[in-house]
């Protein structure tokens, strides 16, 4: 055996050995977590037959607003679709689960306030924020939606799909440019712009853009001062002095770490905690951090005061991947280098920054009467083992504590058990977009009710099955606006599924689906019923629309991009018409509204009997 033989036998030994230790490290922390948090006071129940909230605030979650006139990408494909159901959801849901949102808010926020547990978007684009962030105004055209919105961080926000930050290595080129011309709208090729971030939704640049939307809530609308008083300029803000060594590949930079504390202790929003990279990359934008603090009742409220923490379950040390824990699977997990779809993370720096809100709180207010709400994206089982670890350390001094999550779609109530011990109850929320377990939901918490030491929660499940949709619903949905009795089905709420296998062919399919949807919206609309500026737009839309019917007609193949750049235009004008008219004509929003919350219900149930 040659020396160099020798040397690498060794090598490998120990390797593995250290490996071995490595594992033993792992299981002993697997050890610590069946024994944190010994006992747990507070318990969650289903009772959906509940019809009021006394508390005042409400849960929704996963709309996953989408960008559909994206460039065709591998994500996107019927391959994709066959291992997660959501790769490619039907067009018209994309198109109209916006319209049913808002609904859903307009029908239950009226007096409360909307607390959203993440995935606002879906491939984490600009274009697609824009969609949220009109949707969740506290005022549309004269009508008040709610009393002001919080929400925390999902997977969705800003990594691309939901899976990963991108390639490590360049900044730009590889999953970057992939994701940019993903989230392009103007034109079709779509052609990755120079600078990525002006499309690409990066954590960094999410947790600016909301909170943006928490100072509107105080600017915009006066009546939601009191409980917004939220300026970014209040903020107490340093910058680390030394650069903070990032993952295995990517550059160390330096933080800014911003601190805003509400004032009025009986103001909603109580404390906002940021953190954000100084320099300007998308590659080491994953470690950005938002945590907040809501006060879900005034102090002293009896016999329960509630407080919520939301927390920040995208808090990873190294850069998140889509295939790393998928192929190298346990191990991955234990070094932190997961796929945000299936592990979330919570770092001791947020631990930290926790435990020292709660600790002050304790003082103020009577931990024997008060009732902490914690709420992340992912739910408390797909937290990596560490993370779960620190989040036990949180609740060890409360006695009052329940967890909210979502991720899921379909939701549940569940009670962690270690040891035969409750660690913890968990209500994990729905998806106001997909068909669940109990279809597109908001979930109400009311008052705790006392028993011995015990308290239990009840939640009252509101949900947008058909069958249990409230009565204007089911009086405003036409038979003759439901695609499945369409003769043909060619645009249909599954026609998506008749595409090809290539990305080119699934993204000619939608463009063809989306400009069925609008010829059909606009035949089954009574447009004389709108003002002039709405009639004239759309008959010049339909106009084009005739114009090129031949060529619109057409199956594009996959190297005819030019062929798809005509039907990109018309999907494109339509949609940049429609939206001008619903945010200006009153009339033709009420009746687009109707029209799209019923589209998005039928065709959530239709792709559920795909599953």
């Amino acid at each position: 055996m040659t020396n160099l033989t020798l040397l690498s036998s060794r090598l490998i030994l120990i390797g593995f050995f250290l490996f071995s230790l490595q594992l033993k490290a792992f299981d002993e922390i697997e050890e610590k977590l069946k024994k944190i948090v010994p006992r747990n006071n507070m318990i969650l129940k289903d009772v959906g037959g509940l019809k009021y909230n006394d508390l005042g605030f409400y849960f929704m979650s996963d709309n996953q607003f989408n960008n559909f006139l994206g460039d065709p990408q591998l994500m996107r494909t019927k391959i994709a679709d066959k291992i997660v159901v959501v790769a490619i959801r039907p067009p018209r849901l994309d198109l109209f689960a916006p319209d049913n949102m808002e609904h859903t808010i307009r029908m239950q926020g009226k007096d409360n306030f909307i607390i959203h547990l993440g995935d606002a978007t879906n491939i984490a684009c600009w274009n697609e924020w824009d969609k949220f962030k009109y949707r969740m105004q506290p005022d549309i055209l004269g009508k008040q939606m709610h009393k002001g919105w919080v929400m925390v961080p999902g997977n969705h926000d800003f990594f691309f799909l939901g899976n990963t930050a991108g390639s490590h290595l360049r900044k730009t080129g590889g999953i970057k440019q992939t994701w940019a011309a993903a989230c392009n709208d103007d034109d079709y090729p779509n052609k990755a712009p120079k600078r990525l971030k002006s499309r690409i939704l990066t954590k960094g640049n999410f947790i600016l853009a909301y909170l943006s939307e928490l100072a509107s809530q105080s600017s915009y609308f006066p009546r939601l001062k009191k409980d917004f008083t939220f300026k970014s300029r209040d903020a107490k803000c340093t910058k680390t002095k030394k650069a903070t060594k990032m993952g295995l590949t990517e550059p160390s930079t330096k933080f800014e770490i911003c601190d805003w504390k509400a004032k009025n202790p009986n103001s909603f929003l109580q404390r906002v905690h940021w953190m954000k990279p100084l320099k300007d990359d998308v590659r080491v934008e994953y470690r950005s951090l938002l945590v907040q603090e809501v006060a879900l009742n005034p102090p002293g409220s009896k016999p329960f005061h509630y407080r919520g923490i939301l927390l920040d379950t995208q808090d990873y040390y190294i850069n998140p991947n889509l295939y790393f824990n998928r192929i190298f699977g346990r191990f991955a997990k234990w070094i932190g280098k997961v796929n945000p779809g299936d592990h979330g993370a919570v770092q001791r720096g947020q631990q930290e920054l926790v435990k020292g809100w709660l600790k002050e709180n304790n003082k103020k207010h009577d931990p024997n009467s008060t009732v902490y709400v914690f709420m992340g994206h992912h739910p408390f089982e797909t937290i990596l083992p560490l993370g779960r670890l620190r989040m036990g350390d949180m609740f060890n001094d409360l006695k009052y504590y329940t967890y909210v999550s979502s991720h899921t779609h379909y939701g549940y109530v569940k009670e962690h058990k270690y040891l035969n011990k409750n660690i913890l109850s968990e209500l994990n929320v729905g998806s106001v977009t997909d068909w669940g377990t109990k279809g597109s939901q908001v979930v109400y918490p009311n008052q705790a009710i006392k028993s011995g030491d015990k308290l239990t929660m009840p939640m009252t499940f509101k949900t947008n099955h058909m069958k249990n949709q409230p009565a204007d619903i089911k009086k405003f949905c036409k038979k003759e606006w439901n695609a499945s009795n369409d003769p043909d089905e060619k645009h249909g709420y599954l026609a998506y599924s008749k595409a090809g296998w290539l990305p080119s062919a699934a993204h000619d399919k939608t463009l063809d689906i989306l400009i069925g949807a609008y010829d059909d919206m606009y035949a089954r609309l009574d447009l004389k019923k709108y003002d002039a500026k709405t009639q004239k737009s759309v008959a010049e839309d339909l106009a084009l629309r005739k114009k090129y019917d031949a060529k619109l007609k057409r199956s594009c193949g996959m190297y005819r991009k030019n062929c798809r750049r005509r039907k990109f235009l018309m999907v494109q004008r339509y949609w940049i018409t429609d939206q001008q008219n619903y945010k200006r004509d009153k009339v033709y929003h009420e009746d687009r509204l109707k029209y799209g919350v019923c589209q998005s219900i039928w065709s959530s149930m239709k792709e559920n009997e795909t599953w």
